[in-house]
Order: structure tokens, then sequence, then C-alpha cells
């Protein structure tokens, strides 16, 4: 029975079509608030395959800016990782 560590972060978007967010280690669980779109507030991301614009890497995370502009150039993302 494993306990999870929460890190509570934030990014800017590059504006680049993908940038990785370095954790230091591979997350079970991803979830950013992305207040870019306005039908979806948060994305989630599990351990696994790429789930639309976040894929879950060995040291992080990395986002696309397509199609949930989530790298948008300047913008603040918040985001919350379970590890």
């Amino acid at each position: 029975n494993q306990k999870c560590r929460v890190i509570i972060g934030s990014y800017i978007g590059s504006g680049e079509l993908t940038q990785t967010i370095a954790l230091g280690v591979r997350p079970k669980v991803v979830v950013i608030d992305n207040t870019q779109r306005p039908s979806t507030a948060l994305e989630l991301a599990l351990d696994g395959p790429k789930v639309r614009s976040i894929t879950v890497t060995d040291g992080g995370f990395s986002v696309m800016n397509t199609p949930d502009n989530l790298n948008v150039q300047g913008t603040q993302y918040p985001y919350l990782a379970l590890v």
C-alpha cells in the first residue's frame, strides 16, 4: 500500500507544439487548470497511453499546444501531480 505525494506548481506556455515539464519523477496523475478553453477548465492524464494533449513521462509530463491549448505562449498553467 503506497502513499502518493502531491506536487503543485505551474508552467508558462512556450507557444511551441510541445513542452516538457520536469518533476524529477514519473507521476501517476496530472491535472492541469486550462482556463484557455471554456468548455473544459481541467485537463486530466493518468500514467499510461497519451490522453489528448498530456503525456506522462519518466521525469514528469509533456503538453501539446493542440488540440487543447495547453502551451499558449505566455499563459500560466497551474497543475497538480500525484507521484
